[in-house]
C-alpha cells in the first residue's frame, strides 16, 4: 500500500544537532507502523527549498531552525511542523536561560530571571518571529497579485475570443 501524503524533513544542514533530531524524528515515523503506512519521507537540500516543495507538495514539512522554510511553507500553503531545541522551551527562559545560575541572593536571581525572560520574550516576538511573519505576507500578497493578474489577463484573451 502507497503512502498518503509526503513528510518532508527540511533540517539546517549545518546544525549538526538540529539534523540529528530530524534524522531521529524521521526513524521514528519509519517505525511506526501507522506514520510509515501514512507518509513517505524525503529530506531536502539547503538550497533550492522553494522549488523543490513546490515539485514534491508534501503534506507537511518538519524543520528545525531553518529560517526560510516557514516563510516558505507559508508561500505554498504547506502546513509545518517547527521542532525546537529543548533550550527553547520556556522554563528554561524563565530561570534564566543558563545565565544566571550563579546569580545570588535567590531575590536578586529571580528578578535576573524575569529580566531575562523578558527579553527572551521580546527578542523572539520583535526580533525573529514579526519579521518571519512580515516576510512571510510579503511574498504572499505578490502571489496574491500574480494570481489577479493572471486572472485579468485570461479573462481578456477570452473575451477577445468571443468567449
Amino acid at each position: 500500500m502507497r503512502p498518503n501524503g509526503i513528510l518532508v524533513f527540511a533540517p539546517c544542514a549545518f546544525n549538526l544537532g538540529e539534523t540529528s533530531r530530524m534524522v531521529e524524528i524521521a526513524k521514528a515515523v519509519q517505525t511506526n507502523f501507522s506514520a510509515h503506512k501514512a507518509f513517505d519521507i524525503h529530506f531536502i537540500p539547503d538550497s533550492g527549498e522553494f522549488e523543490c516543495l513546490k515539485k514534491v507538495k508534501p503534506a507537511v514539512v518538519v524543520t528545525g531552525s531553518y529560517v526560510t522554510i516557514p516563510v516558505t511553507c507559508r508561500v505554498l500553503h504547506i502546513p509545518l511542523v517547527w521542532v525546537v531545541q529543548s533550550t527553547w522551551l520556556p522554563d528554561f527562559f524563565r530561570h534564566g536561560a543558563g545565565m544566571t545560575d550563579h546569580v545570588r541572593p535567590a531575590l536578586l536571581k529571580a528578578i535576573a530571571d524575569w529580566l531575562v525572560m523578558r527579553f527572551i520574550n521580546f527578542w523572539i516576538k520583535y526580533g525573529f518571529l514579526d519579521p518571519v511573519n512580515r516576510a512571510a505576507n510579503h511574498f504572499v500578497t505578490l502571489e496574491a497579485l500574480g494570481q489577479e493578474r493572471d486572472s485579468i489577463r485570461a479573462g481578456s484573451r477570452r473575451h477577445r475570443a468571443g468567449f
